[in-house]
C-alpha cells in the first residue's frame, strides 16, 4: 500500500511537471491573442480607480484581471510573453493536483485518477485556454479545487467545516470577481453545500420537508 501511494504521488508530480511544461512551451512561442492585448490595453490606459470599473464596458469580464495586469506591468515589460502569462499556465497546469485527487477519492481508483490527470494535462481545448494572460487559467484552477474541497465537507466537525465553509466562500468570492462564467458552475455547488448544512442544523425539520 505504501509503495502503491509514493508511486502514485510521484506520477502526479510528473504529470502535473508535464502539464505546466506544455502550456509553458505554448505561452512562450505563441503571440499575443488580440484579447490579451486588449488587457494590457486596458490596463496601461487606465489608472487605478478607471481599471477598477472597466466593467461599466467591458461587460464580459469582471475588473480583477486588469488590476492583476496593472501590478504586473510595474514590474515587467509588455513584450514578456513568459511573465505576462505565467500565473495563467502555471495554475492551469497545477489544477491535475486537485483533479487527480478528486477522481481518486470518487472511484477509488488511482489509476482513473492518473489516466484523468493525462488526458487533462495534454487536452488541446484545455490547453488552449490555460496559458495565455486571460481568465480561463486561473478559473480551471479555482473550480477544481472548489471541487475538491466541497467533495468531503464533513458537517460532524465544526473545526473542519468551517476552515472548509471559509475557505469555499472565500473561491466563491475570487472567482466570480476573476471571470463571471464561474457563476454557472460555482451556483450548484453553493445550493447543495447549503442542503448540506441545512440537513446538519435542522435534521429532523429537513426530514419532514422532504417527506411532505
Amino acid at each position: 500500500m505504501i509503495k502503491s501511494n509514493r508511486i502514485f504521488y510521484f506520477l502526479v508530480i510528473l504529470i502535473t511537471v508535464v502539464s505546466i511544461g506544455i502550456r509553458y512551451y505554448y505561452a512562450a512561442t505563441q503571440e499575443l491573442w488580440i484579447d490579451e492585448v486588449l488587457v494590457l490595453q486596458i490596463a496601461h490606459e487606465n489608472d487605478w480607480k478607471q481599471t477598477a470599473l472597466v466593467e461599466h464596458w467591458d461587460k464580459s469580464h469582471p475588473p480583477l484581471l486588469h488590476l492583476y495586469t496593472k501590478v504586473l506591468l510595474k514590474f515587467i515589460s509588455y513584450d514578456d510573453k513568459i511573465a505576462l502569462r505565467f500565473l495563467s499556465f502555471f495554475l492551469g497546469g497545477l489544477a491535475t493536483i486537485p483533479l487527480m485527487r478528486y477522481i481518486k477519492v470518487t472511484h477509488k481508483s488511482a489509476t482513473a485518477a492518473i489516466l484523468g490527470g493525462i488526458l487533462f494535462a495534454i487536452n488541446p481545448t484545455i490547453t488552449a485556454n490555460s496559458f495565455s494572460l486571460r481568465p480561463y487559467g486561473v478559473i480551471i484552477f479555482l473550480f477544481l479545487i472548489f471541487l475538491a474541497s466541497t467533495r468531503n465537507l464533513d458537517l460532524h466537525s465544526d473545526v473542519k467545516k468551517y476552515q472548509k465553509m471559509i475557505l469555499i466562500n472565500i473561491i466563491i468570492i475570487f472567482s466570480f470577481f476573476w471571470d463571471y462564467s464561474s457563476i454557472w458552475f460555482l451556483l450548484p455547488f453553493a445550493v447543495i453545500t447549503v442542503i448540506k448544512v441545512k440537513s446538519k442544523v435542522y435534521p429532523f425539520v429537513y426530514t419532514q420537508n422532504r417527506l411532505v
